[in-house]
């Protein structure tokens, strides 16, 4: 996990100002603490032998006394030693308190003195002295050298060193290694870069996690990323932990993407926690129903975004349930969700990362109108409109440029959440929202200011990936239409540092806009190679590509990834579509009567997959880079593809001719109904533990059933239900037994060998 760890992490700086090595005599403290300080320059030091004989200088005794002392039986003498090496140590400590020092006695003394008298080492514990040297040991590094396994009498003392700590709420990060140059490594991993692991087993004791990190040092740090991001989002450093099965680590604050809580409330009130997926659901429950304290100070559970639920990352708050209530009915009345999922998700809407544009809406210009519905179903489902002039004030928020006509935002604003549309037929600094864009009503704190989750995107190349290779290919698409793909893109990975143009589409496809401008700006391919910055960034990108091309996304040239709109003017028939869409510096509209694609992930079932008509009407042409969906017929098209509604999801959209299917009949995804759900604090925390494990639990069960019956098998359709329903119910999924894995008598092998996706697989491998 450690190993692991390394690879993952980001690598921000921080600095333990304090560094407390524990544990028995004679284990290699002293040693270690002399190779950080030769290594480490800046480092003071506290020395355990030092401070001893320092004070039994002071007390006028020998060792000779103190052996005498314990030999007779007589612990008095050698109980007040301990405790005056104790209070000398703290002054020590409290002298160096506002600088980097490394210690290698800690509060040993004191467990030799709870080893010998437990009741006055209880009293000690109260003593303000020994509750500020305690204070200052949560706000360190705390590491317990540990002995060998077979060495029973230095066991036993660090099993008391541990009570000891725990005792007194302070976490520490156990030591094993044994080799000098790997336990240098390890502290250094853990005293500058903030890679800490501690038990899970003293994660539930609820200890307080140490976590001080030197701001100075901080504030000294220039950060570089290899491929610069054009966009104005900010972003905060949050400490963060991740549970493993058998540790915890503290990574070091994390660069995460601002949102509108920790814009308002601050950094330092929040932590991030992530489980591991082999974490079970009930120890993920049971820590996030406890809660956690960090520095001492207690945070519990608040919520998460949309990704944070897949990747079991939530936020906790500073502070106790009751006054995390209080935070979030300041920001909006919640009551209206019905179900756990919806709740989750309401709530979550506050984590939901974007920009700040700063740009706020006076009450006279924010008008709410109604949604089109038709047979109990809305066409306009978080779809809204937003004015000229207010789009301009948008774009430049977001990119400090209105050069590209940005056309859609995603945006968050008071309790709303949805797509807006540039509209010429409503006031110019005008803000129209529907019902259904409603996931909250604002509470006695609401935010005024209008920030941007997503933006339509130019040259925004769509990819396809397992899931949509295996209904594709059970939709009768040819497997020499998916090769063919992937050795087109495997040689655009081969020519990447040559060729500008193929530089030039992958640049696009990851969303690199400046790298991409860069190229475009180089005259030929020889300029492109001998610029060594663009060089530079390149090779970060190609080997970034190379490391993930196991994962099956495929780019594909003639699709996009777009957000999706309504037809604002109700020209566009049921089946029909208008999509726009930038190429280079150029616009481009799909042929009237064209066939396109449209697709949306997780994408299990064979009518996930739309096959609409592309039309041209000159009233849509200021809509670029998305894709317009009628609002007439039976049920909208939103309705017949995975998780219904407009509200931000991004579609493939592909017009690619050798990879659309013949049409096929939509089918309506149907909720597991309403029925009485937890709606406490207690049920979204349950929900929040299991929701991964469960929607894995299918997505496992789909991809082996699709491995051997392929995807338009009757178990893949029934499974495609139950993921809906599941998401809606909030009930732990239960996969009934016949759909949870092929029976081994039925597994067909060469079908297997013959499935595309495993093939591809295969080759990126190779």
């Amino acid at each position: 996990n450690f190993t692991k760890l390394l690879k993952l992490k980001l690598q921000l700086p921080c600095k333990m100002s304090r560094i407390i090595l524990c544990g028995t005599r004679i284990i290699g403290k002293t040693s270690l603490c002399e190779d950080w300080c030769r290594e480490n320059q800046g480092y003071g030091r506290i020395d355990g032998n030092d401070v001893t004989s320092h004070v039994m200088d002071e007390l006028g005794i020998s060792r000779d006394d103190v052996n005498k002392s314990l030999g007779t039986g007589e612990k008095e003498l050698y109980l007040n030693l301990q405790k005056s090496i104790f209070i000398e140590q703290n002054k020590r400590e409290t002298t160096l308190q506002d600088q980097l020092y490394i210690s290698d006695s800690g509060p040993d003394a004191l467990v030799y003195t709870f080893i010998e008298n437990k009741e006055l080492s209880y009293q000690l514990f109260k003593e303000e002295s020994v509750k500020s040297c305690f204070s200052v040991y949560r706000k360190s590094l705390v590491v317990v050298v540990s002995p060998l396994e077979e060495d029973r009498e230095k066991l036993s003392y660090t099993n008391s060193l541990e009570l000891v700590l725990q005792q007194c709420s302070v976490s520490y990060m156990y030591m094993r290694e044994t080799d000098r140059e790997r336990r240098l490594y390890v502290l250094k991993q853990a005293a500058l870069q903030g890679c800490v692991s501690i038990s899970l087993e003293q994660f539930k004791k609820q200890l307080s996690l140490t976590y001080y990190m030197d701001r100075e040092v901080d504030k000294k740090h220039t950060y570089h990323t290899p491929i610069p991001v054009t966009t104005q989002a900010t972003t905060h450093r949050i400490r963060m932990f991740t549970v493993y099965t058998n540790e915890i680590v503290l990574s070091s604050q994390v660069s995460h993407t601002s949102n509108r809580m920790v814009d308002r409330y601050g950094e330092d009130n929040f932590v991030l926690i992530q489980f591991h997926w082999k974490v079970s659901d009930t120890d993920a429950e049971g820590v996030l129903n406890t809660g956690v304290y960090v520095d001492g100070e207690e945070f519990q559970f608040v919520g998460c975004n949309c990704d944070g639920l897949k990747d079991r990352t939530c936020y906790l708050m500073k502070g106790n349930p009751g006054y995390i209530d209080d935070v979030l009915s300041e920001c909006g009345d919640f009551s209206g969700a019905n179900t756990v999922f919806e709740r989750l998700k309401s709530i979550g809407l506050l984590f939901s990362g974007g920009v700040n544009t700063g740009v706020t809406v006076g009450q006279e210009d924010v008008k709410v109108i109604e949604d089109i519905s038709s047979g109990g179903m809305e066409f306009t489902d978080g779809y809204g409109l937003i004015g000229d002039n207010l789009a301009k004030k948008l774009a430049i928020g977001v990119t400090s440029s209105c050069d590209y006509p940005t056309a859609v935002f995603q945006i968050t604003f008071q309790g709303y959440k949805g797509v807006v549309t540039k509209s010429s037929g409503i006031s110019q600094d005008s803000l129209q929202v529907r019902n259904s864009m409603s996931k909250f009503s604002s509470g006695t704190k609401p935010f005024p200011e209008i920030w941007v989750c997503k933006q339509s995107r130019p040259n925004s190349y769509g990819n396809l990936n397992k899931q949509l290779i295996r209904v594709l290919s059970a939709l009768g698409i040819s497997n020499d239409v998916f090769l063919q793909l992937q050795v087109s893109y495997f040689r655009v990975l081969d020519n990447i540092l040559l060729d500008c143009k193929f530089a030039s589409k992958l640049a696009n496809w990851k969303n690199h806009s400046d790298l991409s401008t860069q190229i475009a700006a180089c005259k030929d391919n020889e300029e492109m190679k001998e610029n060594k910055d663009i060089q530079s960034k390149l090779k970060y990108l190609r080997n970034t590509l190379v490391c993930d091309v196991t994962k099956l996304q495929v780019p594909v040239i003639q699709s996009r990834r777009m957000l999706a709109v309504c037809d604002p003017v109700g020209v566009l028939e049921y089946g029909e579509c208008y999509v726009r869409y930038s190429c280079n510096n150029n616009v481009d509209t799909i042929k009237a009567d064209s066939y396109v694609m449209v697709a949306k992930h997780p994408c299990y079932l064979l009518s996930d997959v739309r096959v609409l008509t592309a039309v041209d009407y000159p009233e849509l042409s200021h809509l670029v880079d998305c894709i317009v969906l009628s609002v007439k017929g039976e049920h909208p098209l939103s309705s017949e593809v995975t998780r219904p509604h407009y509200g931000g999801d991004e579609y493939f959209v592909c017009w690619d001719d050798k990879l659309i299917p013949s049409p096929t009949d939509p089918q309506c995804y149907s909720g597991g109904g309403t029925r009485s759900q937890d709606l406490s604090r207690k049920g979204i925390i349950a929900f929040f533990s299991s929701y991964k494990e469960s929607v894995d639990l299918i997505d496992t069960s789909y991809q082996n059933w699709a491995d051997n019956g392929g995807a338009d098998c009757k178990e893949c359709r029934e499974l495609a239900q139950l993921y809906t329903r599941y998401v809606e119910s909030a009930r732990k999924v239960q996969i009934p037994f016949n759909l949870k894995s092929p029976p081994s008598d039925s597994y067909n092998v060469t079908s297997q060998d013959e499935r595309v996706w495993i093939k591809m697989e295969r080759l990126s491998r190779e």
